[in-house]
């Protein structure tokens, strides 16, 4: 994540609402700790607002990025993204395994295409 800083036209708002910067040394440190429940980040390489390698998972147990067709407007109503939302809920955190296309209906297989 460091080295996507400043590549994301949303680092002014983070630094407004959070109070820190995304590349302080604090918010660094959270983001490298290790998390007690699984982490999902859902990005797309089609937003337009923000770039999508800012918002990617850091590597880490439990941790991953899904990759959706979408733009930064979007994302909510995108049926992938609700798709992996809900997939992602039904999931007990004990049991924890990466997000597959395996259970998707064919035509959201088929939008992921594009992605």
């Amino acid at each position: 994540v460091r080295a996507a800083v400043g590549i994301s036209r949303a680092s002014g708002l983070f630094t407004v609402v959070s109070g820190s910067a995304p590349d302080s040394t604090s918010f660094q440190r959270w983001l490298a700790t290790p998390s007690q429940h699984p982490w999902t980040a859902i990005v797309s390489r089609h937003d337009g607002v923000v770039a999508g390698d800012a918002c990617a998972a850091p590597p880490g147990r439990r941790r991953e990025t899904v990759w959706v067709p979408a733009t930064h407007l979007g994302l909510p109503a995108n049926p992938c993204v609700r798709h992996v939302i809900a997939e992602r809920l039904a999931q007990k955190p004990e049991t924890w395994k990466p997000f597959s296309l395996e259970g998707a209906p064919w035509p959201l297989r088929a939008a992921w295409m594009l992605a």
